[in-house]
């Protein structure tokens, strides 16, 4: 009877062989790809940066070779007409009347009676016209009257009566000068440390 174990010896050797050289082969690829590519990346900078200016003049040539229709397109923004810009006017502030041909010149710096209301609150205002009556309140205030519409201006005196101001003039034309405060429905001129009064000259 034959041996054949030496067969089967020699075909189990190959085998074992087999696969020795082809995981060698494996890393083949791997080596290659890790030594070629930054030898590759180098390649290729190094090759732009000597082909670098001939594209720099490349693309000069390009761009100086524009279509005619393009470059005569007139731009929208020239044709547009400027924004008005808005205005500010400043509101003239309240001032004394001119004098009028039969209006004193002693009384060119002063309002009427009759044109003096709230507006003019606070300002510091001269004042002049014919009263029509004064008297005393319960509260030891003298009051000139020169109207008897309600709301109408009026004089204010405390605690020096009207005749103090006067000066024994009988005239009924004054001359107020003031603050112009409220009583709270009309403008008023309180006498004293704040106003004066004196008789028209």
């Amino acid at each position: 009877m034959m041996d054949y174990s030496s067969l089967f010896e020699a075909e189990q050797q190959e085998q074992a062989v087999l696969p020795k050289s082809r995981r060698k082969f494996r890393f083949v690829p791997v080596v290659v790809s890790v030594v070629l590519l930054p030898v590759l990346v180098l390649l290729g900078w190094f090759g732009f940066m000597l082909l670098r200016p001939r594209l720099e003049g490349l693309l000069r040539f390009v761009s100086q070779q524009a279509p005619p229709e393009q470059a005569a397109v007139p731009v929208a923004v020239a044709t547009q007409t400027p924004i008005a810009t808005p205005t500010f006017v400043q509101l003239p502030t309240a001032t004394p009347p001119s004098p009028t041909a039969t209006e004193p010149a002693a009384f060119s710096d002063c309002y009427e009676w009759q044109s003096v209301s709230l507006d003019l609150l606070g300002e510091q205002i001269c004042v002049h016209g014919e009263y029509l009556r004064h008297f005393r309140r319960d509260d030891a205030t003298y009051v000139m009257v020169f109207s008897e519409d309600p709301g109408t201006f009026q004089v204010w005196s405390y605690p020096k009566p009207f005749d103090w101001y006067m000066q024994g003039s009988d005239s009924t034309c004054i001359v107020a000068r003031g603050w112009v405060q409220t009583s709270g429905v009309r403008p008023v001129i309180i006498l004293g440390s704040k106003g004066s009064m004196e008789a028209c000259p």
